[in-house]
């Protein structure tokens, strides 16, 4: 298997995931336990695709020219995909949200990559930015500050 292929299966594994997650989250069947389980399993994924390499956007002739600029998968994009939509409909959920923080950590403590560890520093200030928008529980917001200090570290980045 071409290793386009095999990253747009991941591709495709990550978004039937997210729509299992989206679905557990949704005010009909509210089933946290199931949204925790998509986010695990997106971290193993996430955790994998840091030792991948992606392949480049473009794409050169035998003479070394410049012919296309493809539409290539990247991690950031990859990782967007993972979690922008569970985090979106967590809003309020607190045993998600912070699962899906332990998430980012796990990854951020996994990837070596500063490039990579900027992207989920990005979505961690994310997660933290709609933790304090959405949850009722003052305590509940403290627990994800200090866990968001695993990836912040002093605060800096915050």
């Amino acid at each position: 298997m071409k290793p386009e292929t095999s990253t747009r299966t991941l591709e495709h594994s990550i978004h039937q995931m997210v729509e299992i997650a989206v679905r557990a989250l949704s005010p009909g069947v509210n089933d946290p336990y199931t949204a925790i389980s998509c986010i695990d399993n997106l971290t193993s994924t996430m955790c994998y695709l840091t030792t991948v390499k992606f392949p480049s956007k473009y794409r050169y002739n035998e003479d070394g020219d410049l012919r296309v600029i493809a539409d290539a998968l990247t991690y950031e994009g990859m990782l967007d995909a993972a979690f922008n939509q569970i985090r979106q409909f967590a809003s309020g959920s607190p045993s998600v949200v912070i699962r899906l923080l332990e998430a980012l950590i796990t990854i951020h403590e996994f990837t070596h990559r500063p490039y990579y560890k900027r992207a989920v520093k990005i979505h961690a200030k994310m997660v933290l930015n709609m933790a304090s928008d959405s949850f009722d529980e003052h305590n509940d917001f403290i627990d994800v500050k200090k866990r968001s200090q695993l990836i912040f570290g002093d605060g800096s980045d915050q």
